[in-house]
């Protein structure tokens, strides 16, 4: 099940369901602080929650200003929590 939101920094944003035509996975739009996932994500349960977070911290970066930044390029840093920080979150977690 998909929540209808996600509470960040104070903020409500909101979760909607949208046709993304094979683009990507989801996408967090941050004028209108609103969080896309694609149909077909919400079918795995996996992806769904990988996306979700994925999209929560794009939305706490862009809530927090960090970027905003002239230098900063934010996908690589999302990709790298996914990819190298959650797993080995995942694991120790586990065991606390």
């Amino acid at each position: 099940m998909v929540p209808k939101s996600v509470q960040i920094a104070g903020y409500r944003i909101p979760i909607r369901i949208k046709d993304l035509r094979g683009e990507c996975y989801g996408q967090y739009l941050p004028e209108a602080k609103v969080i896309e996932i694609d149909r077909e994500t919400v079918k795995n349960k996996k992806l769904l929650r990988e996306t979700i977070r994925h999209e929560m911290v794009e939305a706490a970066l862009f809530i927090s200003g960090i970027s905003w930044s002239e230098s900063y390029e934010q996908e690589p840093i999302v990709r790298a929590l996914d990819e190298l920080f959650w797993p080995a979150w995942d694991r120790v977690s586990g065991k606390l």
